[in-house]
């Protein structure tokens, strides 16, 4: 029983179901948007950030939740996982602006991951001299 006990308070500890929790009142609003007596575009966009947001709480809680689950174990001494969480959560986050970008500016997330690779190329362009130049080592 204690290692079970132990088991559920590293989600508590993580605040994963406080932040699961979080999700009824995106999704209770959700439904009030929806209906037909409210119809708010400003409303609408805000519940979906709020929701977007909430799911990368989730997911981030989720991830440290397994890596307390897996520093418990033998294996976390030969085989860490500290810097691939960190790497997850970076990436989380870099998707979550994205969508929350997209959301809020009504365009498909492609449309705004190809207007940042082109403007990357473009920056590329520019500063290429600059950037060999660090890369090489003489400024």
């Amino acid at each position: 029983m204690l290692k079970f006990r132990s088991f559920l308070d590293t989600p508590n500890k993580r605040k994963a179901f406080r932040n699961t929790l979080l999700l009824i009142p995106g999704i209770a609003g959700d439904f009030v948007i929806h209906s037909d007596i409210v119809r708010n575009g400003f409303l609408t966009k805000a519940d979906r950030v709020y929701l977007i947001l909430i799911a990368l709480l989730i997911c981030s809680s989720l991830l440290h939740v397994f890596l307390d689950l897996y520093n418990r174990s033998d294996r976390s001494r030969h085989h860490p996982l500290n810097g691939l969480v960190q790497a997850l959560e970076v990436a989380l986050v870099f998707v979550g602006i994205i969508i929350i970008t997209s959301t809020l500016i009504d365009k498909s997330p492609t449309a705004l991951l190809t207007g940042l690779g082109a403007s990357a190329a473009v920056l590329m362009l520019i500063f290429k001299d600059s950037i060999l130049g660090v890369v090489s080592g003489s400024v």
